[in-house]
């Protein structure tokens, strides 16, 4: 039996669609600067942003106050293992991944920005932008069967950091 407080599968989901809610509006600047700007300089500062937004957001939500906006609006929190809040150290580890992949990702896409693709194109996909892609999923789907398996509800990143998330009261 899961306690109460463990049980956050949904408020965890719900808090991802919130935070993506949140950080929209930086894919619409970064959709607007490749709809009407030729400028490279401009179009690389626009993919940086994009592309390391949503990491950024999270490692500094979650070292600085436990949450991100999505979670603080369901009410969930991510503290240290032995539920003491998280340390920036912690909050870094649970984005590994993203954190890993970003300077691949960006030197990538800053070339293809500055020999004239438009990265933001469904047309200009790239064998690379499948792999990640579906590294991506799969790295979701592990993290997914992981919380589903553990009585803390803990995700792989989770594991990483030393952390778990709580229902708050």
């Amino acid at each position: 039996m899961i306690e109460y407080k463990y049980s956050t599968f949904v408020p965890r989901f719900c808090a991802g669609f919130v935070d993506g809610l949140v950080l929209m509006p930086v894919s619409w600047i970064y959709s607007f600067t490749f709809s009407y700007s030729d400028s490279v300089p401009l179009r690389i500062l626009a993919c940086i942003i994009n592309s390391s937004a949503f990491l950024v957001y999270s490692i500094w939500m979650h070292g600085t106050r436990g949450q991100t906006l999505g979670k603080m609006a369901n009410k969930v929190i991510v503290l240290d293992v032995s539920e003491q809040p998280l340390s920036m150290r912690q909050a870094v580890l649970r984005d590994i991944f993203g954190v890993v992949l970003l300077p691949f990702g960006l030197a990538i896409e800053i070339y293809r920005i500055t020999r004239g693709i438009d990265t933001s194109s469904p047309a200009d996909v790239t064998r690379f932008d499948w792999i990640f892609a579906y590294s991506s999923l799969v790295w979701f789907l592990i993290e997914v069967i992981t919380m589903l398996t553990n009585n803390k509800r803990r995700a792989l990143h989770d594991f990483i950091a030393g952390s778990v998330v709580v229902q708050r009261r």
